[in-house]
Formats: C-alpha cells, sequence, structure tokens
C-alpha cells in the first residue's frame, strides 16, 4: 500500500532524497570507465555532455562511492575561473597552507611535495574538476604538468574533468587517456528514473505511458529537465485533483515552463509594418 505524502505541496521528486543518484546507460559506463582508468594507475579523463545532462551529479556520486570506499578525494569547480588561478584552486582543495600572494614556483612546488605524499602513500586519489567551460591550452598545459608529476611521483592520481560540449576543442585534448560523452536519456530511461523516484518516496507512480512520452520529448532526455517537469506536473495534478498525470498536462506545463519568445522591438515592428 503505497504510503500518502504529507502535504499538497510536496512530491516524489521534493521528498525523495534529492542527492540521490540515478544512473542511466551513459551514468554507469562513464562510472566502470574510470573505475577501470583508476585501476590501471590513474590518468586523465574528459566528461562531456550538454548542459543538465548530469553531470556534476555523476561527479557527486564518483565522490560518494570514492569516500566509502578509502579513497582520497578533491573537488575544484572551475567556472569562469582561468587556468592562472588553477594551482590556488588545487592548493585550496588539498587543504594546503598556501598564502593569497604565493608566487607560482612556489605553489608548484607544494603541489608537488603533495603529489609526492600520495605516492608514498600509494592511496588512490581523485581530483575532480567541475563546470568547465572550455578546454583551453592553457589549461590543457595545467593539467598536463600535473599528470606528469603525479607519474612521476608515483601517485595514483585519477583527474576528471567535466566540461560542456563545444563547438570546437582544442587538439591537446585528444591527450586525455579517456574521454566519454554523454548523450540524452532514451524514453526507457526516463520512465525507470520516474519510477525510481516514486519507489524512493513509497508513493504510485500516477504518470502513465503517455505522460512519460511527453516527459522525455519535453525535456529532451535531459536529467535535470526531466525532474523538474514531472514535480510541476505532479503538483498541478494534485492542484487539479487529478489523480493520473497525462501527457496533455505535462504538454500544458512544458509550455508554461518555456521561455516567452523575444518580443520585437519598435524598428523591426515599423520595418514589418512599413515604416513609421
Amino acid at each position: 500500500m503505497p504510503i500518502p505524502l504529507n502535504s499538497r505541496t510536496a512530491t516524489p521528486f521534493r521528498t525523495a532524497d534529492r542527492s540521490a543518484f540515478f544512473a542511466g546507460a551513459a551514468q554507469e559506463e562513464s562510472l566502470a570507465r574510470l573505475d577501470y582508468l583508476c585501476e590501471q594507475g590513474g590518468g586523465w579523463a574528459e566528461i562531456s555532455g550538454p548542459s543538465g545532462i548530469g553531470k556534476s551529479r555523476l561527479l557527486a556520486e564518483l565522490t560518494r562511492r570514492k569516500i566509502h570506499r578509502g579513497d582520497h578525494v578533491a573537488s575544484v569547480v572551475l567556472g569562469t575561473m582561468s587556468a592562472a588561478q588553477w594551482g590556488a584552486l588545487l592548493a585550496d582543495a588539498w587543504q594546503l597552507n598556501v598564502n593569497a600572494d604565493c608566487p607560482a614556483h612556489e605553489l608548484r612546488r607544494k603541489l608537488e611535495d603533495h603529489l609526492h605524499g600520495l605516492g608514498a602513500m600509494r592511496r588512490p586519489a581523485w581530483l575532480l574538476v567541475d563546470d568547465v567551460d572550455e578546454l583551453t591550452p592553457a589549461l590543457t598545459r595545467e593539467i598536463r604538468w600535473l599528470r606528469g608529476t603525479a607519474v612521476r611521483h608515483a601517485a595514483p592520481l585519477t583527474v576528471v574533468v567535466a566540461r560542456r560540449i563545444g563547438e570546437e576543442d582544442h587538439p591537446a585534448a585528444d591527450e586525455a587517456d579517456l574521454r566519454q560523452t554523454m548523450w540524452p536519456w532514451e524514453p526507457e530511461e526516463c520512465a525507470r528514473c520516474i519510477a525510481e523516484c516514486c519507489g524512493r518516496a513509497q508513493v504510485e507512480n500516477r504518470f502513465g505511458p503517455d505522460a512519460i512520452a511527453a516527459l522525455a520529448e519535453r525535456s529532451r532526455g535531459l536529467p535535470g529537465s526531466l525532474i523538474k517537469l514531472a514535480e510541476w506536473s505532479w503538483l498541478a495534478a494534485e492542484a487539479e485533483s487529478e489523480r493520473d498525470i497525462t501527457g496533455e498536462l505535462v504538454h500544458a506545463i512544458a509550455d508554461e515552463l518555456a521561455p516567452p519568445p523575444p518580443r520585437s522591438s519598435t524598428y523591426e515592428l515599423s520595418a514589418a509594418y512599413g515604416g513609421w
């Protein structure tokens, strides 16, 4: 017997643990390949995919699993920061005692000392770099130096860089030991995700086949968009006291959530209608 939600404003996607990880085929393949790379002594891996595909959540799940196993894990969110700030980010992630005005050569020495310590421990270490806008030549050189130093000190370091798919890649990106592209989910994976969220919240899955098809279509198979659209569709059904969630309702909610088309400027309108 499903357990009812405590509030009409609650949903299976809000009451279930939002950090809980649902692995589609692309995610499972990425995790398996990363494990293999680590077992071979580490390396440089690149995870790419469109915004909303779940790269950050994949790194969060990787962090959880590796910390549970006892590995040494550090995370860096690069964002708009330049490659010149890379060393300071690493020092902060590895909790090194570094002053803000530390010279570049001194910073590298401290980073190398840390890698030397990792090599002495022979403990698998991970550096997870999230939110990389572009794999620039400068950033590539920094990663190359880090990996070369780790190899020199026999440090079992695996560097994972998560970035959005760009139109062009720097040729040096081919130096990565592993390149994995995450693609949108198929409708079957979207259905499994919805079913798993409802199962975690211990509620009945009210999404019919037409609703699942609509969710997959309107979210374009992107996990983040899928969860958001499913949540708002659930809330709309609650507000209308509807038990079943239909494809028609999902499409209506997707239309409401879609950003409005840009308004034409006064100049464009006047041009369209023959001037002032």
